[in-house]
């Protein structure tokens, strides 16, 4: 499970494993990017994230759902995809394969490790390698219609990937370095460096806008195609309104 879904815990065999929130945290934070997510959400939203995995969401929209999945605000790359490399390496060294939760976060893509392509169709006949309801996976470097998959020699290190590879790093980062940490906390970090870098007036106003055209000049539109959206959107009322207020 890479992506966190709701009611998925409360489908398994309660004689077997009986879900609870602690164990749910142990097991969310080990196999899918809820680590990545818990930092920017509030305690409330953090707590009705976890009843949605462990109960469903009962009607109304998951939170969970929303946040992990591959719809507009998920973090999830909609197709399942693998590095060659990994691929190889993980049969040598466990005997099969496995799905890297880093490997499907969207918009990175490439391998943090191997600096490689990562593929969701076999490279000889295009055939897909996994299917997204869960019934196919790979357990072996080859294709479902027999083809090897080989490790793909890395990838020239471009502007596009070396954003791509610093993004990851704070990803892993974040995944790695489990805290309290919730959106509250981080919004009031947030507004303090701000404050020091001169983007707060004194009465309080938050020159957001200033903000955001400084960050794009830093980076250039072009560099930042790839893994976010366009500047347009980040200068949209809604957004404006909405930046650096933990609830959204």
């Amino acid at each position: 499970m890479i992506g966190v879904s709701q009611g998925t815990l409360s489908e398994l065999d309660q004689d077997k494993y009986k879900p609870s929130i602690d164990n749910v945290s142990f097991y969310l934070n080990n196999n899918t990017v809820y680590p990545l997510l818990k930092p920017f959400l509030t305690t409330k939203q953090n707590e009705q994230l976890l009843n949605d995995i462990l109960n469903g969401s009962e009607g109304r929209t998951s939170l969970a759902g929303q946040l992990s999945g591959s719809g507009p605000k998920g973090l999830i790359n909609e197709d399942l995809r693998y590095c060659p490399a990994c691929l190889s390496e993980d049969c040598a060294n466990f005997g099969e394969c496995y799905l890297n939760r880093y490997h499907q976060l969207k918009h990175i893509n490439i391998c943090h490790k191997h600096n490689c392509s990562l593929i969701s169709k076999c490279p000889e006949c295009s055939f897909d390698l996994t299917s997204n309801s869960g019934q196919l996976y790979l357990k072996k470097p080859v294709c479902p219609l027999g083809h090897k998959i080989d490790p793909i020699p890395d990838s020239v290190v471009n502007i596009e990937n070396q954003l791509q590879n610093d993004l990851m790093t704070d990803f892993i980062y974040l995944m790695e370095n489990q805290g309290d940490t919730d959106a509250n906390e981080l919004s009031v970090k947030l507004l303090s460096c701000l404050g020091e870098k001169g983007y707060i007036h004194p009465s309080g106003l938050i020159h957001k806008t200033k903000l955001i055209n400084d960050f794009f000049e830093s980076y250039s539109e072009q560099r930042l195609a790839s893994v976010i959206p366009e500047k347009r959107y980040f200068l949209e009322r809604r957004t404006i309104k909405r930046l650096f207020k933990s609830e959204f």
